[in-house]
């Protein structure tokens, strides 16, 4: 497991290696990638924030990930993203419908 901040395992005899590093990190990120069966990419900003912010964690970080994977030799990867891979709508907006493509408001559609 890999965070910014180091983790603590708690279960008595839990076999968790933890690693403190920024996900930017590519040094990092690729010793970390050595030897695994697969890396589970959830890191990211899941809320509103600045640019600069969304920039470094989100979209350098996922490119990081990946690249170290494949530098690395990992045979598979997962991520997830946010509704930020879509469009991004605010709470007060309601539900996003069904129908919405990227780019696109419900009031454009």
């Amino acid at each position: 497991m890999l965070d910014i901040v180091p983790v603590p395992c708690e279960q008595p005899g839990e076999r968790v290696e933890t690693i403190a590093a920024d996900i930017t990190d590519l040094d990092a990120m690729r010793q970390a990638a050595q030897g695994v069966d697969a890396i589970v990419h959830l890191g990211g900003i899941p809320e509103e924030s600045d640019w600069q912010r969304i920039l470094h964690t989100n979209i350098h970080g996922t490119y990081t990930v990946l690249e170290a994977a494949r530098r690395a030799g990992a045979p598979r990867s997962i991520l997830a993203a946010s509704n930020h891979a879509v469009v991004f709508h605010t709470y007060s907006d309601g539900l996003v419908p069904d129908y919405l493509f990227p780019g696109r408001t419900p009031s454009t559609v």
